[in-house]
């Protein structure tokens, strides 16, 4: 009780850094780096994880806007890279964001976003001044924790890497595995490299894992109380202005739903957009998904929407 009182009074937050990924490296330590670069800062009041995509295929970038609180854009030239990155975000429809930038055609670019809401800063002081305003996550709801990264550890066994996104996780908990329709004991928890018994929603967590094999995890399964697990979907689905594409019956696309990011066919496209999924998601209702192009051609951004379950 005591650990979550302490963790509690500190500001989690993951934070978004779009255009320029260099900011992520200025402002934290480098951690785990693949398609998505992770750096970490930490202190006495707080402890904030960045996330950048470092990758031009588009599954990083989906992963990393539904991995976020809160988007930074840190750009002094628009390329056709950023104008994508700026596309999934005003899909997305962040409620509050950050751009550092002395560029007045990025300004011209988000009028009519809801980029236009976001905070100008100046520079790398401003900035951190102003993250440490952005309020916790929320706590309430039961525990929702995507996988971003999973590997085995000699004597320790199966270690997934994630951000709860809801509820509380403790010790000794056994969580769903989904979609893999598993089930896993939480042996162990560890935030910032120190144990604790449990971690509330917005802490990046370690878990060490007792029932699951490592081999048999891919980002973006979820460890959870329950979910909704089908190869079917249907979504509320609204289409990006930007986007060229409109999706029609018998078309593919990629759904990005947490950091699921899975291939279907449009099986129809009024009133809902209804999809067949190449394999099975793990979702809840109405979560907020992306949907993307499968072609090359940039933005690959199609829209946003929420995801349906079943009454």
């Amino acid at each position: 009780m005591n650990v979550l009182l302490q963790e509690s009074a500190v500001q989690h937050l993951t934070i978004g850094v779009f255009g320029d990924a260099a900011l992520a490296k200025k402002m934290g330590k480098q951690g785990t780096t693949n398609d998505i670069l992770l750096t970490h800062h930490a202190d006495s009041e707080r402890i904030w994880t960045f996330a950048s995509p470092n990758s031009p295929e588009i599954k990083p970038l989906l992963q990393v806007v539904q991995l976020i609180d809160v988007p930074v854009v840190a750009a002094d030239a628009v390329t056709r890279e950023l104008a994508e990155q700026l596309v999934a975000l005003d899909a997305f429809g962040f409620g509050r964001g950050f751009i550092l930038s002395q560029n007045e055609q990025l300004r011209q670019l988000i009028k009519g976003t809801t980029l236009e809401r976001y905070t100008w800063v100046r520079d790398e002081r401003e900035l951190r001044e102003q993250l440490t305003s952005v309020p916790a996550a929320a706590t309430e709801g039961s525990v929702w924790i995507p996988i971003d990264n999973s590997f085995s550890v000699k004597s320790v066994g199966t270690v997934v890497l994630g951000v709860v996104r809801s509820g509380t996780v403790k010790k000794h908990d056994t969580l769903a595995v989904q979609p893999l329709g598993a089930q896993a004991v939480v042996k162990g928890i560890q935030s910032q490299d120190k144990d604790v018994d449990a971690a509330h929603a917005g802490m990046r967590v370690g878990l060490s894992l007792k029932g699951v094999d490592a081999s048999d995890l891919k980002r973006g399964y979820v460890l959870c109380a329950n979910a909704h697990v089908a190869q079917h979907a249907s979504v509320m689905f609204t289409k990006s202005r930007f986007s060229r594409e409109t999706p029609t019956t018998g078309g593919q696309l990629l759904l990005s739903v947490g950091l699921q990011v899975i291939a279907c066919r449009i099986e129809s496209a009024d009133p809902l957009l209804t999809l067949s999924l190449d394999q099975p998601a793990a979702w809840y209702a109405e979560q907020q998904c992306l949907l993307a192009s499968t072609k090359q051609t940039l933005p690959r951004i199609l829209g946003a929407g929420a995801m349906f379950v079943p009454g």
